[in-house]
Order: structure tokens, then sequence, then C-alpha cells
């Protein structure tokens, strides 16, 4: 079935079939009355993804939250940023496109107050150090991830992380401090251990019962660590460009 079909409200004139050219598919949006009478505006998703099973299982799990309202999708970068014009929340992006990386989308929907969770296969240490780098939130694998919980754990600025991408950032920072000898951009035991926590694949409210620290702590620590990683990531381009 059509993953217009499956999601419906779709406005015209873009609920067509899947096709190559990555157009941007648009959903109707709108506002939930909750049984107390209260108006609950759903966070606004937008997502970036070439796989058309994959993008309907996506759709599926938002449509039954009454919190997550998916505004559009996707299916190329050059598409993706069409749907950073719809004043998102949240943009879940892969980075395997047909035309290009969903890396260039990062900054970008950044720029525009857009936060971005990236949701891909790719778990090589460049892919990761990149997109955190760049500015994305979370990244998370593939699979059995949870988006819907990652969702709203970014829009709560957090930043979910798949355990095996927490592994690879801890090792990046430890690496870029012992070869260039940054005090600035060494981790804090605090961060050393929120980081390792995350490797072991712990969530934030473990992580703040083994660290014997609050919930918003463990968020401050990995924002802390987001934050050495840039630096450190500059800094090497620097001595790079010096000793090459």
């Amino acid at each position: 079935m059509p993953v217009a079909a499956r999601a419906g409200n779709f406005d015209s004139p873009t609920n067509r079939p899947p096709d190559n050219s990555g157009y941007v598919k648009s959903f109707v949006d709108h506002t939930l009355i909750q049984a107390t009478g209260d108006i609950l505006t759903p966070l606004r998703i937008g997502i970036v993804e070439d796989d058309e099973d994959y993008l309907s299982l996506l759709i599926q799990s938002l449509s039954i939250t009454a919190d997550l309202q998916c505004i559009g999708t996707a299916t190329t970068v050059k598409a993706g940023f069409g749907l950073l014009c719809k004043e998102l929340d949240v943009l879940v992006a892969d980075l395997g496109l047909p035309d290009g990386s969903g890396l260039e989308l990062v900054k970008p929907a950044q720029l525009r107050g857009t936060k971005v969770l990236v949701l891909t296969v790719f778990g090589d240490e460049k892919s990761v150090v990149t997109a955190i780098t760049l500015g994305a939130v979370g990244y998370l694998i593939k699979d059995n991830a949870n988006i819907p919980d990652a969702i709203r754990a970014v829009s709560r600025g957090e930043s979910p992380l798949t355990p095996s991408v927490a592994t690879y950032l801890l090792a990046h920072l430890r690496e870029d401090s012992s070869h260039l000898a940054l005090s600035s951009t060494e981790l804090s035991r605090r961060e050393n251990d929120t980081l390792q926590a995350l490797s072991r694949g712990l969530t934030y409210k473990e992580i703040a019962a083994e660290l014997g620290v609050s919930y918003h702590t463990v968020s401050d620590h990995l924002k802390a660590v987001y934050r050495k990683l840039g630096v450190t990531s500059r800094a090497q381009a620097v001595y790079k460009g010096l000793h090459h």
C-alpha cells in the first residue's frame, strides 16, 4: 500500500505515488483538544528518508501518538531543503540519500532553529563525529530505535545516542585531548562517567540514579561533551593544516 494511503491526510497536489524526484510530501497541520479542554499542539516533525518501507513505518509510529505530528517527508537532500521551510521542531534525517548525504541538512536546520535527529544505518566514527560536530542533537542506528521517544527526548534538550555512538564519541574526545594536549577539551570525571554509561545503553534516568545526580544534570554533562567535541574537531583541523 502506498505510504500516502497508510498515513492519510495529505495536502493536494502532493498526494501522489513515490517517484525519484525527491519531492516534499506534506501533511495537513492540526492541533488536538484534550479531554480536559486544553489545546495540545503537537511537535512538528519532518522526515528525510529514501527507503519507502522504512519511511512508512516511521509515519505509522508517529500517527498513533498525540504529541507528535509528521508535517512532511522528503526522499532526497534537495527535497530536504524544501522541507526545512515548514517551521519544523525536529528533523529526522537519514544520511545515505540518492543525491548526497543528509549531513548537508544539519547546519541549515540548526540555523532555522530545527533540531536534528540522525537516524541511519551508518554507524562509523566519521559519520558520527561529523554529524554531532555540525549540530545534530541525537544520533541513532536504525536497528530497534524507538523514534517517538527519541524525538521527545530531542525536544526536551536531550541527546539520544545509540550505545555504540556514545563509545565513538568517548574514544574521539580522548584521542583529540591526548594528541592536542588541550586541557579545555578534556572530559571531566562526570562527563566521562556519563558517556561511559550511555555506551552501556543506560537511559538518562538510569544514569542519574547511578551517578547520584539529577536528570537535568545528566543532560548538562552531555551538552558539555558536545561543546568540547566541536572545539576538538576545529582544533584538529587547524593542527592537521599546520602539519601537512
